[in-house]
C-alpha cells in the first residue's frame, strides 16, 4: 500500500484482506455473534486482525455498538482510551484502545475520503473494473493534534463492499497503520468467492472528491 498526505496515490500491493481469509475457528466465537445480530450483515463482511495479540499483549475483546452495524474493540490494562462508545477520553483507562466495526453507512453516501489528511490506497487486484480499496485517517473530529486524547480513526472503504469500516487507535500512527495491515475476512462471514473469499465489484466513482467535514465527524456516528 501506499501512504500519502493530502492526495491519495493507488499503490500495486495486494490489499491485505485480499490475502487468504482467515477460518471460522480463528476467531472467538463472540466474533461471529456480534456480526450476525447487525442489521448490515449481509452487505458487510466481517473483518478480524490475523494477531490481535501482537498489536496488544494482554488485550481483552468485547462488543462495541455501532449502530446499524457492528464493532469489536480491545482494552488493555492502562493507556489511553474512551470510558465507553461517544464518552469521555481517558489517558490510562486501556478502554477501546484499538478496534474495528462496519457503520451502518453505504460508500455511496459519503464523498469524504479527501477530507482526511492521510491516506492510504490498496490494489484489491480486480480483473474487472480493476477495484481498489482507500482509507482515510487522522484524528477523530478531524483534530489537528489530538490533544483532547481523541484516537486516530480510519475510514476505510472496500471494493466489494457496502458498508464504511471504521478502524481506530488511541496507540499512534504506526499502530493503526500496523492493525489496518492485519485485517483480512473470514470464511462464512460475508465473503465465499474467490480465494481469499473476495467478491469484488467497481469501486464507487467520484469517492475521493468532494467532501463535507461534517460528514466526516457524523457520518458513523463513531
Amino acid at each position: 500500500a501506499t501512504t500519502t498526505s493530502g492526495t491519495p496515490t493507488t499503490a500495486a500491493a495486494t490489499a491485505p484482506w485480499a490475502q487468504a481469509s482467515l477460518n471460522d475457528e480463528d476467531v472467538p466465537p463472540l466474533v461471529g455473534d456480534v456480526w450476525a445480530a447487525a442489521d448490515n450483515h449481509p452487505s458487510c463482511a466481517l473483518l478480524f486482525p490475523a494477531d490481535p495479540s501482537a498489536l496488544g499483549p494482554g488485550a481483552v475483546l468485547h462488543d462495541r455498538y455501532f449502530g446499524g452495524g457492528w464493532g469489536l474493540a480491545w482494552d488493555l490494562p492502562s493507556g489511553p482510551g474512551r470510558w465507553e462508545p461517544g464518552g469521555e477520553y481517558c489517558s490510562d483507562c486501556g478502554r477501546e484502545a484499538f478496534g474495528v466495526a462496519g457503520a451502518g453507512v453505504s460508500p455511496a453516501e459519503l464523498t469524504d475520503i479527501a477530507t482526511w489528511p492521510n491516506h492510504v490506497v490498496w490494489s484489491d487486484g480486480s480483473q474487472a473494473g480493476y477495484g481498489y480499496s482507500t482509507a482515510g485517517y487522522g484524528y477523530e473530529g478531524l483534530s489537528p493534534s489530538g490533544e483532547a486524547g481523541e484516537p486516530l480513526l480510519a475510514y476505510l472503504v472496500i471494493d466489494g463492499q457496502d458498508c464504511l469500516y471504521n478502524v481506530w487507535s488511541y496507540l499512534g500512527e504506526e499502530h493503526l497503520l500496523a492493525l489496518l495491515d492485519q485485517l483480512r475476512f473470514v470464511k462464512g462471514y460475508g465473503v465465499s468467492e474467490g480465494p481469499s473469499g473476495l467478491g469484488l465489484r467497481p469501486f464507487p466513482d467520484g469517492l475521493l472528491t468532494g467532501c463535507a467535514a461534517e460528514t466526516a465527524r457524523d457520518a458513523a456516528a463513531f
